[in-house]
């Protein structure tokens, strides 16, 4: 009987195993537990804080602050504008609004961090962009020539995948640990009991989830890797940089500016997407600067869509108060910028 049990047991995990570790398969357990029934799970409402503290003082929904921000005119309708871009988690939660911006014909994107994403272009005689958007804790890890040439290429750099590759793919997924916790533990039902211990924790013994720190104010929940200083992590706002980094990061952000423009591309953008402590908490510890770095470098070529003036100067709320991301209130500000680089393209 206890042999029965084990295998039993086996099968279960190696089901959930490769559940978990399937792209398409959890796509569509994410779309079915979220229209609601008996495994149904809220807590994507909720941000990415919140999942990870389970502090129920945070449980607030991500479109809870009513966007105050006006979109400004486009001051030429005519779609004639192929927009290419590279981009992270905060505009992908918005590429369908972005394909319908002003000038917008063609709208094509890779995503940093999915390689299944890697896009192969085939611009066409039209305007073509390229917009190379990463989040500040992200800078030091995508930002590099070859990483964005891999993402983005007119040259099949993307090998087909043979029986190995896929095999090794699937068991060696960069995100199966948060899939295996939200096939096994992310329920409804569950989230009271998450709640308590988490409070009990909070309240009696000050510790919360180690990923997460609360603000000095009590507001918002921060993201422990972009905070804490760890020579082994590059997220973080506080650890220093150094000249001969940021003169690298340039060089090849000029590189690629000059390389695809030499493919014909009437222009290249960069953004970057502050971390919420860089515009909400400054003087939390010694900020490395790195986004005025990069940005105020005496040899930088590349057009910028800079938000951190913007952000730094509204006094409205632009960041999720249980989530890494920023809320409507931010997006609209970033696409007002991008909005008037694209009034601007002859």
């Amino acid at each position: 009987m206890k042999k029965v049990i084990s295998i039993i047991i086996l099968l279960l995990f190696v089901i959930v195993y490769t559940i978990s570790s399937s792209v398409p398969l959890m796509k569509s357990i994410v779309k079915v537990r979220s229209s609601g029934n008996l495994w149904y799970s809220d807590n994507h409402f909720y941000g990415d804080m919140y999942n990870l503290s389970n502090l129920p003082e945070f449980k607030k929904p991500l479109n809870n602050t009513k966007a105050s921000v006006v979109t400004i005119n486009c001051l030429n309708n005519v779609r004639d504008v192929n927009l290419y871009a590279i981009l992270d988690s905060y505009l992908y939660d918005h590429i369908n609004d972005l394909s319908n911006i002003c000038r917008i014909k063609k709208f094509k994107y890779s995503r940093w961090g999915h390689d299944e994403e890697n896009y192969k272009i085939y611009p066409d005689s039209s305007k073509n962009i390229l917009l190379i958007e990463v989040s500040e804790r992200s800078i030091r890890k995508y930002i590099h020539k070859q990483s964005i040439l891999d993402k983005l290429s007119p040259v099949a750099l993307i090998v087909k995948e043979g029986a190995y590759r896929k095999v090794m793919n699937m068991l060696f997924n960069s995100s199966i640990g948060q899939n295996l916790e939200y096939n096994l533990f992310e329920y409804q039902f569950l989230n009271c009991l998450k709640e308590i211990k988490a409070t009990i924790n909070y309240k009696w013994f000050n510790r919360v989830n180690r990923d997460v720190t609360i603000a000095p104010d009590k507001k918002y929940l921060l993201y422990n890797k972009t905070i804490e200083v760890n020579p082994k992590e590059t997220t973080s706002s506080f650890l220093p940089v150094t000249n001969a980094e940021v003169d690298k990061l340039v060089e090849d952000l000029n590189f690629v500016n000059n390389y695809y423009k030499s493919l014909g591309f009437k222009e290249v953008y960069f953004s970057v997407i502050p971390n919420p402590v860089t515009i909400l908490y400054p003087q939390y510890k010694n900020h490395n600067q790195i986004i005025s770095k990069i940005y105020s470098h005496k040899n930088l070529e590349i057009k910028l869509i800079d938000v951190v003036k913007d952000f730094k100067n509204s006094n409205l709320q632009l960041y999720s108060n249980s989530d890494t991301h920023w809320n409507d209130n931010g997006y609209i500000l970033w696409k007002n910028d991008f909005i008037k680089q694209i009034n601007n393209l002859n």
